[in-house]
């Protein structure tokens, strides 16, 4: 640590999201007089629009082990104004800032145009499914379907959804027979959606009212690209915000991306339990180029931060990106083949040969399948279909 600090200065210029997470990580460790030597240097190397919000989020997070949450959701609101975005607020402004206690300021002029399909897949989710909701109906594009999944929850989900599609005709129920999984629920709301673009929203995550609208203005106003994603934090009442990659991370599941293209030429998602948002986009980035997926800089999903979410401290969705679904017994030699950076050749060939990673394939349903086959498992394409395949040993 000694020599971090010693050479704070460089390492601040040079790696300024691995310091900060040092800084974040020192103060809640209680290594004040560390924490400030990084933080002294960190906002003196600050050079961009974009380190600067960084330390607006550090500055939430100081905020929030302080108890003062009124500022902690001002140095939010200043990262939402510098990005041109309406701010948030509290529900109850005597707790921090966190998904469930989040809402929408005063609606702005409501904004039309193609229909977009938002899929929701959602597990034992009658803690979350509620604000989640909300966060889409408050949405400033009013042009949408929701498509909610219940992954046969075993407790109120359904219950509390009803009301929603009882009260909005844009929103939809179904129902999966038996648990099979996030990507294979939302391949479900994905066979019945309508929209010309397509997105998704977790069962725990919390819509800025401008994420809907931006996407489909990006969508429309250049026509090349086959899809849009947008930047999100991790929040939770207990910890506060997670520093990895200097807060701000890509979120893969607010991909929004041309329905009848796309579904033409890769398919559906894989039906697998974890990592299916990864592959999907790196399918998409091969068969389409990857500057056909445009990443919009602006923070416009909170994420839940809990060690029970996919986002949370097990498979992450950055790693998701690159750790997609492989064969069990597959091969090195085809790993190697398959675009991975080696140090996620050698993660999956460690998982493969431990047994942790498992996988199925189911085809896409046909028009002539009887009903209840088309609503069990859907997956985007066979083996055969695969650019990378590999038999089972």
């Amino acid at each position: 640590m000694e020599r971090i600090v010693s050479q704070r200065t460089w390492l601040a210029a040079e790696q300024f999201d691995t310091i900060l997470k040092c800084a974040h990580d020192l103060r809640e460790k209680g290594w004040e007089q560390d924490a400030i030597d990084l933080e002294k240097a960190l906002r003196d190397a600050a050079g961009s629009a974009r380190t600067g919000m960084k330390l607006d989020i550090f500055d939430a997070q100081l905020h929030f082990w302080s108890g003062r949450y009124d500022l902690q959701l001002a140095s939010i609101n200043s990262v939402l104004s510098k990005q041109g975005l309406t701010p948030v607020q509290l529900k109850d402004e005597s707790a921090p800032f966190a998904c469930e206690n989040l809402k929408s300021a005063p609606a702005n002029p409501p904004l039309q145009g193609p229909l977009v399909s938002i899929l929701v897949p959602a597990y034992n989710s009658a803690g979350t499914i509620s604000y989640v909701l909300e966060s889409l109906r408050n949405q400033t594009y009013r042009d949408f379907e929701v498509i909610v999944v219940d992954d046969a929850s075993t407790d109120d989900t359904a219950s509390i959804v009803a009301p929603f599609c009882d009260a909005d005709p844009r929103f939809r129920l179904l129902s999966m027979g038996r648990n099979s999984g996030v990507f294979v629920a939302r391949n479900m709301a994905l066979a019945s959606a309508t929209g010309e673009f397509v997105t998704n929203q977790d069962a725990d995550d919390w819509a800025h009212p401008q994420k809907i609208a931006t996407a489909v203005a990006e969508l429309r106003r250049d026509q090349s690209i086959i899809a849009t994603w947008v930047d999100h934090v991790r929040c939770s009442k207990q910890r506060g915000f997670r520093a990895l990659n200097g807060y701000f991370r890509p979120d893969a599941s607010s991909l929004m991306f041309r329905q009848k293209p796309v579904l033409e030429t890769i398919g559906y998602y894989d039906s697998v339990r974890a990592a299916g948002d990864g592959e999907f986009h790196l399918r998409m980035g091969r068969s389409f180029g990857s500057r056909s997926i445009r990443k919009i800089d602006k923070l416009l999903s909170f994420v839940s931060w809990s060690d029970a979410s996919l986002s949370g401290e097990g498979l992450s969705r950055s790693t998701a990106i690159w750790v997609f679904s492989v064969l069990h017994g597959a091969h090195t030699a085809k790993l190697s083949a398959s675009g991975m950076r080696p140090r996620t050749r050698s993660t999956c060939l460690f998982l493969l040969r431990s047994g942790r990673f498992r996988y199925r394939t189911v085809s896409p349903p046909r028009p002539d399948m009887a009903p209840e086959r088309r609503t069990r498992l859907m997956t985007g394409r066979s083996c055969q279909q695969r650019r990378f395949h590999t038999s089972v040993g």
